[in-house]
Formats: structure tokens, sequence, C-alpha cells
């Protein structure tokens, strides 16, 4: 019996499956709730393929326990995308950091819709490939139906396999059928610390598929009723983007600070996030194109206030603030 272990991941989803060869999977339970999942160690990449506009309207949840689809309703909740995912990656990020084993992508919305993923990324930190480990890998996937195409039957397991090609006709990719609700599910082996997903949607048609889903984190599954207890990392309403994009488990506001440089006095935005630790404020510092350094205040049991500092301020009278305890340059910890 496994014994998983308790540990903070992030996700990333991308539609291909690790090598630039084409393959994808697909789901075939048509009229029913689609779903796929695969057990994971931390981050997975996901994309998306051939008929691309059936990547949409998708959740990404998280849990530490699976016994079938019924449970997923206890999955915490990562992200949602709502509208159809752009051809190629698609990062997915938690609102904010979160403790899992399984990570859900489901379809959310009325109406009758296929799943497809090319690749899915699962990660503990920065989203981005080579940055940190890919928790994902190799770990079991599951999904609420599975088409076959070409007599090859386009399991989870392809989101899942290090192959990034993003062509659903080259086996690939997965796929569910038309159906409400499809999801798809990954198996961490242990509860980790997800951060966000990274997701790349299909490239070689139909991209629109990806659009209005969810990214949920859970400890547990029984069935997909236990999705609605999982946690919400991210959502997405809409049609995705094609090529990639990033979503991350962190909730952040948009506030603005006064910097002093002697005589002059401006105001910057920045954005303000509740985080668990100076990692995390650091970790989503590099993810911010704009962040040069941050702010941070912790007030005990892993809850800190993170402030992302701008290109536009002036770094040396933003470490003079002394509402904070940590300052930051540049992501580089330097205090």
């Amino acid at each position: 019996m496994l014994v998983p272990r308790l540990l903070f991941v992030g996700v990333t989803v991308i539609f291909l499956d690790g090598t630039l060869c084409r393959a994808c999977t697909q789901s075939l339970a048509k009229g029913k709730p689609a779903y796929q999942s695969s057990t994971l160690y931390s981050k997975y990449p996901a994309s998306n393929a051939v008929d691309a506009e059936r990547l949409n309207n998708f959740e990404v949840r998280v849990g530490t326990t699976y016994v079938d689809n019924s449970s997923f309703t206890q999955y915490k909740l990562c992200a949602s995308y709502p509208g159809v995912a752009p051809v190629g990656n698609t990062c997915l990020s938690c609102g904010s950091p979160l403790r899992g084993r399984y990570v859900l992508i489901i379809k959310v919305g009325s109406d009758d819709s296929y799943l497809q993923l090319c690749e899915v990324e699962v990660h503990d930190g920065a989203l981005c490939r080579g940055c940190t480990q890919n928790l994902a890998k190799g770990k079991p996937a599951y999904q609420s139906s599975t088409i076959i195409l070409e007599l090859v039957r386009l399991a989870a397991s392809l989101a899942v396999d290090g192959n990034y090609d993003d062509s659903m006709y080259h086996l690939s990719c997965t796929h569910t059928d038309l159906g409400q609700g499809q999801w798809w599910l990954v198996d961490l082996l242990r509860t980790e610390r997800v951060a966000g997903v990274i997701i790349t949607n299909r490239g070689d048609c139909c991209s629109d598929r990806l659009n209005n889903f969810e990214v949920r984190v859970g400890t547990t599954y029984v069935d997909n009723s236990s999705f609605t207890q999982y946690k919400l990392c991210a959502s997405y309403p809409g049609v995705a983007p094609v090529g990639n994009m990033s979503l991350s488990c962190v909730t952040t506001s948009t506030t603005f600070k006064r910097v002093a440089a002697g005589a002059r006095a401006t105001l910057v935005p920045m954005s303000t996030l509740n985080v668990g630790s100076r990692t995390e404020c650091s970790i989503s510092c590099l993810q911010n194109w704009k962040c040069v350094a941050i702010n941070v205040l912790c007030a005990g049991n892993d809850q800190c206030v993170c402030e992302l500092l701008p290109s536009t301020a002036q770094s040396g009278d933003l470490q003079a603030d002394t509402g904070y305890d940590y300052y930051e340059d540049n992501c580089l910890e330097t205090v």
C-alpha cells in the first residue's frame, strides 16, 4: 500500500508529450463527464494538439487520494480556464501554492465538449522548463474517457510522457470524447506543493477546444464526486490563446506604492500577494517579467505578505522601506 508524503507542488500543463514528435491521447465517454488523471511528483507540462479548440473550459485540481471520479469534488481547485486554450504551451498557476497528491484538469459548463491534452507538467516552483523538476512526468494519469485514433488509444498517460509534440495525429496527445464536465487527473504519488501549471495547446488544429477550465488540487480520490472538495488553483474563462499559457496558484491584487528619491516622490504599481514563505514570493517574482525586487512581511503560521516591485521602481529606495522585514533585489536573495 502506498503511503503518500505531504509536500507542496506546482503544476505545469502543456498539451504535448515531451519529445519533438507528434502523438496525442483522446478520451471516449460520449455524453458523460470526461476526465484524465495522472500520478505526479511536482510540476507537469500539458500540450494541445490537432483539434486544438477541443481543449477548453476546464479546471485543474489537486487531491491526496483516489478511488474513482466521485472523489474529485473533494479535490482543491488550482486553476480554471474559461474558453479555448491556445495552440502551444499554457501555464496555469494556483492562486497560492497547494498541498496535494492529485492534480485535476476538468472542463466546466453544461455544454458537451472534448478535453484534449498533449503534455502536462506539474511544478513546485517557477513555471518554466528546467527551473524545477517536472513532477508529473511518467506518473499515473487518468481521464473520464478515451478515444481511439488509428487503432491507438489516446490515453491520459500521453500527457505525462515527456513528448511535447502538439499534433494529436502524431499520437502524442490525450483526448476525451464529447461530453459535459470532462476531466483529466494525474497522481503525484505523494502530497506535493503545487505552485501552478503550464499548458500547451494543440497546434495542428481545433485549438479553441481548450476553454473554460479549472485547475484543482486534492489529497484524496474516490471518484469525480470528490472534485468539489479540491482546492482551486486557477481558472480560465473563455478560449485559451495559441501558444504557451501559465496559470499560477497565487492570488494577487494591484496596489500603488510611493517611492521617494530625495525630493522626488512617485507612485509605482505593484502586485501584493498572500504567500506562505519568502521562497514563494521570490518564485512569484521570477515568474513576473516586470518584477525586479520583493518586500516580504511574515506574521507566522506560514502567512506572508509579498510585494512584487516593478522595473519602474528604484530598488535602493524600496529597500529603505521599514514596513517589511525582508528585502530581495532582483530575486537573487540579496538582503
